[in-house]
């Protein structure tokens, strides 16, 4: 059996955080339902949690693991507060801010370690981070700006978790 590399691995977490980003974005803009969303989250959520256990357990890299359990439960979350109709987001919003802060010591390690493509994406994360809480933990309308944030994270997502994937890029830059 062929294990797989902790950058591929990471290319999948992220195409699926892509696509539920992009299912998301839809959704806050009234053009998917929220079961359908739900749904997206939950396998992204487990997507996520599955690899972070193989990161943890397997390869012995537990920042990873933290890292993909962050996404994870985001996801987890999300659905539970749909499939429950909890009445707010506000804990979803909360637990945003603590992934924000969390984001910036990844972003730190990140640069410090000269991978700067996860020292943007930890960015890029935090800020959408940062727009969630904003939006459902302060509970202050962000409109469309929220939909679009969410859609532009989704793109780059997306592109990058295909890069990675298939060997393209790794977490220092492209291979050449």
């Amino acid at each position: 059996m062929i294990l797989p590399n902790g950058v591929m691995l990471l290319g999948v977490n992220m195409l699926f955080v892509a696509a539920v980003l992009y299912i998301i974005a839809l959704n806050l803009q009234g053009k998917v339902g929220l079961k359908e969303t739900a749904a997206m989250c939950i396998l992204t959520g487990l997507v996520n949690n599955i690899s972070g256990f193989y990161n943890g357990f397997a390869m012995g890299d537990t920042a990873t693991m933290a890292a993909s359990f962050l996404f994870g439960f985001t996801y987890w979350l999300f659905a539970f507060n749909i499939l429950t109709k909890t009445e707010t987001y506000t804990g979803l919003g909360n637990y945003c801010l603590f992934v924000v802060l969390t984001a910036i010591a990844y972003f730190i390690v990140n640069i410090q370690s000269g991978a700067w493509v996860l020292a943007v994406f930890w960015f890029l994360w935090g800020q959408l981070w940062a727009a969630f809480w904003v939006a459902n933990g302060l509970k202050k309308n962000l409109g469309a700006f929220l939909a679009f944030d969410t859609y532009i994270v989704a793109i780059i997502n997306f592109l990058v978790a295909l890069a990675f994937i298939f060997g393209w890029m790794t977490p220092k830059g492209f291979v050449n």
